[in-house]
């Protein structure tokens, strides 16, 4: 018996060692392969720590976050005001013109009741820049509550815009327009997928507005002239891949603080566990592992980011199956790794949108008769989806410019939202959905067409 227990004794020691001898050599080989990976992203001049990120240094009379933090009472009073209103619609720039007229009395006597808000929201917009309080350290945990006060005041020039619009104030509408461009500009000061979604919403909402302007209300060729500027400073993609860059940042410092058993924050279960036994080569070995899959997928996206979607598609998916084969490998990848694919959806979605307004606005500006009538880089007539040209239909003496969006379907210009597709199924602009209506039905009844 004795014997025996010292063979146990012996083999569980044996064990013990090959455990240990075969964790220091997985850690090591582990760790070559996300050191190789680290350095080839400092050689490429990225950042590699979310830390060492140049946040934007402003003076805090130029900070638009602390002008927002001195009004933020007043603008959450007009938001309540708004809904106190209880519109018969809700408000959205697809319905300004199904907006009934007590609707727009209300609305306007908001805004005529609010010109102290409203000056002191230009004044925000043209600061030289935002620095909030984000602490990068915080990780994915961090709070970033100034990002719901950026939508509110967007938002709120959104609304002013229509107002000033239905009086005929075609020109300062478009200043709120600018003014919500602006806007979104600054949620993009923090490297986040988060903070660049938003810019994104922004962003999207002002072009929503500028089209809705110029179909109530005259605006003028220089005003024009300078909103299409201002959205040549737009790079879209540039935006996203700095944002992905951003989130790889910050998931390199969260698998440090795994390791170092630093880390702060409330985790799924699992991570948990792994946190627990940080310091061993195993843990070591396990979370290498990780980090080199995640570092490797976001390569590979950034690599085909300006594909079309059929083709991103197919790299994000081959990524995602590649991740899912185990069920015990890559959890903090899986847990933090961002939806790529809708991300990127949505960086198109906004492209769409510019290159559809900004050929609408020349179009409407020329007279255009079609998309080849119209002289620009030939890149802008490019879906951005598909990276196939634009679509255009005419209806009467307007264009309806559009994408074909995400689901890579002509779905023959549905633009529009509707109950079954609460989405609009394509992507782009044209006359209002009340006036295309009216268009279609003259069209119909003209032999002629």
């Amino acid at each position: 018996m004795k014997k025996l227990l010292i063979r146990l004794s012996v083999v569980a020691g044996i064990l013990v060692v090959l455990f240990i001898v075969i964790s220091f050599i997985l850690a090591t080989i582990t760790n070559r392969s996300v050191t190789n990976l680290r350095n080839e992203i400092i050689k490429s001049g990225d950042y590699l720590d979310i830390e060492d990120y140049p946040l934007m240094q402003v003076s805090d009379q130029e900070n638009a976050y602390k002008l927002l933090l001195e009004i933020e009472d007043q603008l959450n009073a007009f938001e309540k005001q708004i809904l106190d209103a209880k519109l018969d619609v809700a408000f959205d720039t697809d319905e300004w013109n199904s907006l009934p007229a007590q609707d727009l009395e209300k609305i306007t006597e908001l805004i005529n009741g609010n010109t102290e808000l409203f000056a002191d929201l230009y004044r925000v917009s043209e600061c030289q820049g935002f620095r909030s309080e984000f602490e990068p350290t915080d990780g994915f945990a961090a709070a970033l509550p100034h990002l719901t006060q950026i939508r509110s005041v967007c938002r709120a020039f959104s609304i002013k815009a229509f107002v000033d619009a239905s009086q005929g104030k075609g020109d300062e509408a478009i200043d709120s327009s600018l003014a919500i461009l602006r806007i979104g500009r600054f949620a993009n000061s923090e490297p986040l997928l988060i903070t660049y979604l938003v810019s994104i919403a922004c962003e999207s909402l002002s072009l929503g507005t500028t089209h809705q302007v110029c179909e109530i209300s005259e605006v003028s060729a220089n005003k024009i002239d300078q909103y299409l500027e201002a959205l040549n400073e737009i790079d879209t993609y540039q935006s996203v891949i700095d944002a992905i860059k951003g989130e790889r940042s910050m998931a390199v410092m969260t698998f440090e603080q795994i390791r170092s058993g630093t880390l702060n924050t409330d985790l799924d279960s699992q991570v948990s566990g792994v946190t627990k036994l940080s310091g061993y080569w195993f843990t070591d070995a396990y979370l290498n592992d990780d980090e080199a899959a995640y570092l490797t997928i976001i390569s590979k996206q950034l690599a085909v980011l300006r594909e079309p979607k059929e083709i991103r598609d197919r790299a994000i998916n081959e990524a995602i199956n590649s991740l899912q084969k185990s069920n015990l490998r890559f959890i903090l990848t899986k847990l933090i790794l961002p939806a790529l694919g809708n991300v990127v959806d949505a960086s198109d979605r906004l492209e769409a949108q510019i290159r559809c307004l900004r050929l609408s606005l020349i179009a409407r500006r020329t007279n255009a008769a079609g998309l080849d009538s119209i002289e620009v880089d030939p890149e802008l007539k490019l879906d951005p989806f598909t990276q196939k040209p634009l679509i255009s239909r005419s209806l009467q003496d307007q264009l309806l410019i559009y994408s074909v969006g995400p689901n890579l379907i002509d779905d023959q210009g549905a633009i529009v939202s509707t109950e079954e597709n609460p989405r609009p199924l394509d992507i782009g602009f044209g006359p209002s959905t009340v006036r295309a209506s009216k268009l279609e039905n003259q069209s119909n009844e003209d032999p002629a067409n």
